[in-house]
């Protein structure tokens, strides 16, 4: 237990002895992010907290009223479960028609009031000094404690091997042959194979499907790391900005035509890196030429790919679950749903299914919420649909395929499994 001392120190510190001392959040909302919420209530057809609490105080417009109200004292239990309870998906600013930024607004204030983060700036910052390979050693380390913390244990498993490190082991269990299933015409480009935490760390075997589809003809760097996500959600951005600079530094020793994930999530904040550095920073046109060059994987197979594949998945009906931050961040959702009439015939729209709840910390610290928004979008969507074939949910997020991975097990009377979208194209032998 003595690993996690200093955890619970840095915990104590930032909850107890960090609260802002300058100037209460709401003055700097208010200077800074100006209201543009005209209380229509349109939102609440969107966020995925509202649909399944119906309560308008976890509603866009009824955190957006709480964070800007001056007569609202914050620092109790009910304001900050209130503000918390936040996917970060983006639903609202993205469909809202006055362009409220409800997300962003409860960004500042966990960056301002450290009450109102569910986990301490300070984490992400010793997170990140650690760098990918000591990470790796107290990222297994730490597992064996999380059974300690809640169902986290039987969550989160890392694999035995990691991704970056072990690049031999996979590429001899998955060799692939460069470029065989795109277009012939396609010109080779210098692709960069950014991986993502849960695909280095969890599921290794995604990430070197992936890498097979290109032949490993790629640059796989690893020394890439953490795109920041996590820490950006939790509005530390300055630690949020540590790991977009490592990651930059990685990348721009050579100049890729094309950045690929597979992860759906990353490419999201990836696209948002220029947004964590002054326009006089010299790592601003780093990262906005970066954030123009990466791509999701089945955003490339949709503008490359080839038009069919060459064998269909007849004995299993596919459905494709359309991450947030795709649907929402990327809005790339189309691109997914012609790739997926285009290679598996998906026509009817009940075989997509939206939110599955994760949200990064959101489902460990909101585990209830977190468990009614999957049986609102995934459990009943997945019941409602009369096949006699077993099913397949396709996803393009490694946070989602974590989650689904773990809600369809307990959805035990189905015969139900869940997969990255590369996992059925290699298995369906496109590779």
């Amino acid at each position: 237990m003595a690993y996690w001392l200093p955890v619970v120190c840095l915990y104590i510190i930032n909850r107890y002895f960090m609260f802002s001392a300058s100037k209460m959040a709401t003055e700097t909302n208010g200077k800074n992010h100006k209201d543009k919420c005209g209380r229509c209530g349109a939102c609440l057809s969107f966020c995925p907290v509202y649909k399944v609490l119906s309560v308008e105080r976890y509603s866009p417009r009824g955190k957006n009223f709480l964070i800007r109200s001056s007569k609202v004292k914050k620092h109790q239990g009910l304001i900050r479960e209130t503000i918390t309870a936040c996917l970060q998906c983006g639903a609202c600013s993205s469909l809202c028609g006055s362009r409220a930024d409800v997300s962003a607004l409860i960004r500042t204030e966990r960056e301002n009031d450290p009450y109102f983060r569910s986990i301490p700036r300070q984490f992400f910052g010793a997170f990140e000094k650690m760098g990918p390979n000591v990470a790796r050693g107290v990222i297994q380390i730490t597992s064996k404690a999380l059974p300690l913390i809640k169902d986290m244990g039987k969550r989160i498993k890392p694999a035995k091997k990691s991704f970056l490190p072990n690049l031999a082991h996979y590429r001899r269990k998955f060799p692939g042959t460069a470029f065989t299933f795109l277009n012939k015409d396609l010109k080779r480009p210098r692709i960069f194979f950014f991986t993502g935490c849960v695909q280095n760390f969890i599921y290794p075997e995604t990430a070197s499907k992936i890498a097979a589809l290109f032949g490993w003809e790629l640059t796989i760097s690893k020394d890439q790391f953490c795109c920041g996500l996590p820490a950006y959600s939790q509005g530390a951005l300055s630690e949020a900005r540590a790991f977009a600079k490592r990651n930059l530094h990685v990348m721009q020793e050579k100049r890729y035509d094309i950045i690929i994930t597979g992860c759906a999530s990353c490419a999201y904040m990836i696209k948002r890196w220029p947004q964590l550095f002054p326009k006089t920073s010299p790592s601003f046109p780093k990262a906005l030429e970066t954030s123009k060059k990466v791509m999701e994987l089945s955003e490339f197979l949709h503008d490359f790919g080839p038009k069919s594949l060459r064998q269909q998945s007849g004995k299993r009906q596919i459905i494709l679950q359309i991450p947030c931050h795709q649907r929402y961040g990327l809005q790339t959702e189309k691109a997914l749903m012609d790739l997926g009439r285009r290679y598996w015939g998906i026509e009817d729209s009940s075989a997509i299914l939206e939110c599955c709840g994760l949200g990064g910390t959101f489902s460990i610290l909101n585990k209830d919420i977190s468990k009614k928004i999957f049986e609102s979008n995934i459990t009943s969507k997945i019941e409602s649909i009369s096949s006699n074939r077993p099913a397949v949910i396709l996803t393009t997020c490694s946070g989602c395929l974590l989650r689904l991975k773990h809600g369809v097990e307990d959805i035990k009377a189905m015969d139900v499994t869940a997969c990255h979208l590369v996992d059925l194209l290699v298995a369906e032998g496109t590779a």
